[in-house]
Formats: structure tokens, C-alpha cells, sequence
């Protein structure tokens, strides 16, 4: 119960983003993407620390494990604050190993 009530009262989408904008400075990174090709770890362990009540998840992306957190039924990373039911749907399922799209 007490877990909904934060959930109610904090938003995970500015918690996430600020979580991306922090290992992006941190590492003189230029997008999300750039995040979770090489940093998805630090971020998911950033994002474990803020929100104690998430899990890390380890999924496999083309020989590669990729980060995640799970929360509430959904999967986050640098590049979906707002979450994924499906881990598939997260960009990085979806292209290339290493691509990032134009800016």
C-alpha cells in the first residue's frame, strides 16, 4: 500500500529522465541512446537506488545484455521514462545493435 501511495505522489517518467540527464552529464553522453549502448547498467543501478521498490532485469539484445528496471508491471530505460509493458517494445529490441537514430 505504501508503495502506491508513492507511485501516486512521484512521477517515474521525471525520475527516470533525470536519472538519463545525470549519466548523460556524468559521461559526456549526447542522447539516450548513447545510454543504453554502453552505460544501461549505471543507469539501472542509479534508477534502483531512487526507487528501492524497482528491480533490475537483465535481457539479452542480440548476444548483448541490456539493463532494464521493471516497476509496476513495466519496463523502463534511458530511452522510455515512460515505460513498456512488453520489453520488446523498447527501442533498443528494435534496431540494430549499437545504432542510434539521427537527431
Amino acid at each position: 500500500m505504501m508503495f502506491k501511495k508513492w507511485l501516486e505522489s512521484n512521477n517515474p517518467i521525471s525520475t527516470f529522465q533525470a536519472i538519463t540527464d545525470k549519466i548523460m552529464e556524468r559521461y559526456d553522453l549526447l542522447t539516450p541512446c548513447d545510454v543504453v549502448n554502453g552505460h544501461c547498467q549505471q543507469w539501472a543501478e542509479l534508477a534502483n537506488k531512487r526507487i528501492p521498490k524497482s528491480e533490475i532485469f537483465f535481457l539479452e539484445h542480440n548476444d548483448i545484455p541490456h539493463a532494464v528496471i521493471f516497476l509496476a508491471g513495466l519496463y523502463y530505460d534511458a530511452e522510455t521514462p515512460q515505460g513498456v509493458r512488453d520489453y520488446r517494445q523498447l527501442p533498443i529490441f528494435n534496431r540494430p545493435r549499437g545504432e542510434c537514430p539521427e537527431n
